[in-house]
């Protein structure tokens, strides 16, 4: 067994960050939309390529969310790597009403039509969102961290 460092796709703060932020949110009453992002297949990607190409896939991905968030969201908006190949995208959405579920699907095609150079392979990827509005997001905790 060799040991791991965490891949770089840590850009975004983990899971205890986003407890804090998350019920923080709760407690103020505000509104909020949860999307969660998984990259299909990722353990069989993994295990197929390897790790370094896998950690240069979530990297890549990553990258990419950070960009799609900080062009279309409102500037409030957090990311999070909630372990694995989970993302997670928190919106305030007091200021502003956004079509979440068209931007979100214009991310998810964009994704599917690229290539990932990742390790001298070139892979493509798809990724499945799921999204959690107003009085659902409260049971958010319950599904995520009881799963």
């Amino acid at each position: 067994w060799r040991i791991r460092r965490p891949p770089k796709a840590t850009l975004f703060p983990y899971t205890t960050l986003f407890r804090s932020i998350f019920n923080d949110i709760i407690k103020r009453n505000e509104k909020a939309v949860f999307i969660l992002l998984n990259i299909d297949n990722f353990k069989d990607l993994n295990d197929f390529y390897g790790f370094d190409v896998g950690d240069g896939i979530l990297y890549k991905v990553a990258n990419r969310l950070k960009l799609f968030v900080t062009e279309f969201f409102p500037k409030e908006t957090k990311i999070f790597r909630l372990g694995g190949d989970d993302f997670g995208i928190l919106v305030n959405t007091q200021s502003k009403t956004i079509a979440f579920n068209s931007l979100v699907l214009n991310f998810l095609n964009k994704i599917s039509e690229t290539n990932f150079n990742t390790k001298g392979f070139k892979i493509r990827i798809t990724i499945s969102a799921a999204s959690l509005k107003k009085s659902l997001i409260y049971k958010l905790p319950t599904l995520l961290w009881n799963f």
